[in-house]
């Protein structure tokens, strides 16, 4: 039986996603959502269990990690998504036009993660169905959790229930490309402390710390740096009153690209910038000298990651699209994605779109081609493994 010859039940796919979507479950919220996902899962014939990620952030519950049999005997593959939402989307009410599934506007959708989960129950569905027609091999399911908040839940899976080493992460925004390269990223917290003073008695007396950020500020380079490679202040705060100069102003920010030497050196120049201005607040007050003080942290949020363009698990998703005639290529992303976590565990999995579209805002909406489309490339890459 050939991919051609099998029907994709398009209201069927449209109904998991509705069902999926009207949980709430914003990241460290997915208990409800896993209990209903365990059910699904095992009435499609998979051994179901779930790891105790959860206990690093206290979550609600831990991955999801499905086994679904093969009709052959070959290397099983992988097939993800995560079950968390950007954010709560209680009391979603759905809307279905033309091509599109829409919320009302007031809540995010939550097709972000629910619709790639919906998609991968369809496709087991469809597999099951035909089992004793369609030669396919044994799947691994992962439904992650607190993938929203740096990719806890694959960072802290428990890869020791896997056997996989390939298969599909379906989690990109872009309905033509297959991401291939992720970027790393450095979050850095600049903590500035200022000497207080009455703003209004005794100004002088006092060294203001959002005065030294801003001089520091002014002089870093910041946003795009060069074609792989960014950098950006998003928090700031600080101040106890009006009327007093500020004692402590802090900023957190991020340095992201695909060249890590120059995230180091992104990192360094930042910091200099605040070291120096820091360094020029220096004066004399009342016969001693004074200046403001500097605690300047950072750390590695998520690493880098890249699939060779060569390996077969993505020969097969192109050679795949290419046989529905669906374009698609293998590109790189400037955005973050889980791959990092799974190729630090030697795990490759290309980034499949699923005709999400506005993700993280409330005007985000489900585009059904793509949708489908997606189901189209990831069943045909299933079939065409033979061992």
């Amino acid at each position: 039986m050939s991919m051609n010859k099998i029907k994709i039940d398009k209201k069927k796919f449209i109904t998991k996603f509705v069902k999926l979507a009207e949980i709430n479950s914003p990241s460290f919220k997915e208990g409800e959502v896993a209990s209903c996902l365990k059910r699904e899962l095992k009435k499609l014939g998979c051994r179901v269990t779930s790891d105790n990620a959860h206990k690093n952030f206290g979550g609600e519950t831990g991955n999801i990690i499905a086994k679904f049999p093969g009709t052959i005997k070959a290397k099983p593959r992988l097939l993800i998504a995560h079950m968390d939402s950007f954010a709560s989307n209680e009391g979603l009410k759905l809307q279905i036009k033309a091509n599109r599934i829409i919320s009302d506007g007031k809540n995010v959708l939550g097709a972000d993660g629910k619709v790639a989960v919906a998609a991968i129950l369809g496709i087991l569905d469809i597999l099951e169905q035909n089992k004793d027609k369609l030669k396919y091999p044994p799947l691994e399911i992962i439904f992650a959790v607190a993938e929203e908040k740096r990719f806890k839940g694959s960072k802290y899976l428990n890869y020791s229930l896997l056997k996989a080493k390939e298969g599909i992460l379906f989690d990109t925004t872009y309905p033509d490309k297959l991401i291939l390269k992720t970027p790393a990223k450095y979050a850095f917290e600049a903590v500035i402390y200022g000497i207080p003073a009455h703003a209004g008695w005794e100004p002088e007396k006092g060294i203001s710390a959002i005065e030294i950020a801003s001089q520091a500020v002014s002089k870093m380079n910041l946003r795009r740096i060069d074609f792989e490679t960014t950098a950006n202040i998003g928090i700031m705060k600080g101040g106890t009153a009006r009327n007093v100069v500020m004692p402590k102003f802090t900023l957190y920010g991020e340095v992201r690209g695909h060249n890590v030497k120059k995230l180091i050196k992104q990192l360094a120049h930042i910091k200099k910038c605040f070291q120096t201005a820091v360094k020029n607040s220096r004066k004399k007050v009342d016969g001693k000298f004074i200046s403001a003080k500097l605690k300047f942290t950072s750390s590695l949020a998520y690493p880098a990651a890249e699939i060779n363009k060569t390996e077969p698990i993505v020969q097969a998703i192109l050679d795949s699209a290419k046989k529905q005639n669906i374009p698609l290529k293998a590109q790189h992303s400037d955005r973050a994605s889980a791959i990092c976590r799974y190729m630090q565990k030697g795990i490759k999995t290309p980034s499949l779109s699923y005709g999400q579209r506005n993700v993280h805002t409330k005007e985000e909406y489900l585009d059904l081609k793509d949708y489908f489309n997606a189901v189209k490339i990831a069943l045909t890459t299933i079939l065409s493994f033979k061992k």
